[in-house]
């Protein structure tokens, strides 16, 4: 990342700053004395290592989320990726206007800073903010396709057993020896508040039940659960049937 150039170029320029004599009778810090430029050199600065450590992190958390295939939390984090990159370019933005103003100030050794955060700021907004907000309506309706409803085909046999919430939430407190893992896509990832539902793929329960099925029969007047659609390509009680399933 370019951030990280310019911030080892930003460490080295006080050095050249320190020699530089300060009026100790000065009884404030303004923009005009050597303190003053030095504050405002070691702000930038500062704002600058903070800004890259914060976008580090996410891009580590990006990077460990795609690759254990962690679909449905990364498509999660997604959909507010043009605030933060928003954010990071007002970072970058506020931290060049400082370095700027030193620089004119009489901080003419900061010439090297100045290119290099103003070269990391121009990336972030063209690179990254511009794209992240043109894209964001396809990013959002990538989630809802994703997490929204969807159909799979399941057992002729199990079709009574599909039910409502209720029904599914009482499939799902079923004991049973062998424990349920969720798939890596399925993952919902660190959140404050864990959505409403069941987390299960509702094929994956319907084999768990085995041959309980008989005793989850939605209603008795039902010959397939509410969810269930019978194209009636199947002979007798064989075949397969399509199960809608998924945020509602």
């Amino acid at each position: 990342m370019p951030m990280l150039v310019f911030i080892l170029l930003l460490l080295i320029q006080p050095l050249c700053c320190a020699s530089k004599p300060i009026d100790n009778n000065a009884l404030g810090v303004h923009i005009t004395n050597a303190a003053g430029r030095i504050g405002l050199l070691w702000s930038s600065i500062g704002l600058a290592v903070v800004t890259s450590l914060l976008q580090g992190l996410i891009t580590t958390i990006v990077t460990i989320a795609e690759d254990q295939n962690m679909w449905t939390f990364r498509f999660r984090i997604a959909r507010f990726e043009h605030w933060w990159w928003t954010a990071i370019s007002f970072l970058l933005s506020t931290s060049f206007s400082l370095i700027v103003i030193s620089f004119l100030s009489g901080n003419n050794t900061d010439s090297l800073g100045v290119l290099a955060l103003s070269t990391a700021t121009a990336i972030a907004i063209v690179r990254y903010a511009i794209p992240a907000w043109r894209n964001r309506h396809f990013i959002e309706n990538r989630w809802l396709a994703w997490t929204g409803s969807s159909r799979t085909t399941i057992d002729f046999s199990c079709g009574g057993v599909c039910g409502d919430a209720k029904h599914w939430q009482s499939i799902a407190d079923v004991k049973s020896g062998a424990r349920m893992v969720a798939a890596p896509s399925d993952l919902w990832g660190w959140a404050i508040r864990a959505p409403p539902g069941l987390w299960q793929d509702p094929t994956a329960l319907l084999s768990r039940l085995g041959e309980k099925k008989t005793s989850f029969l939605f209603d008795s007047k039902w010959p397939l659960g509410p969810c269930v659609f019978d194209d009636g390509l199947h002979a007798d009680s064989t075949g397969q049937v399509s199960l809608l399933w998924g945020e509602d």
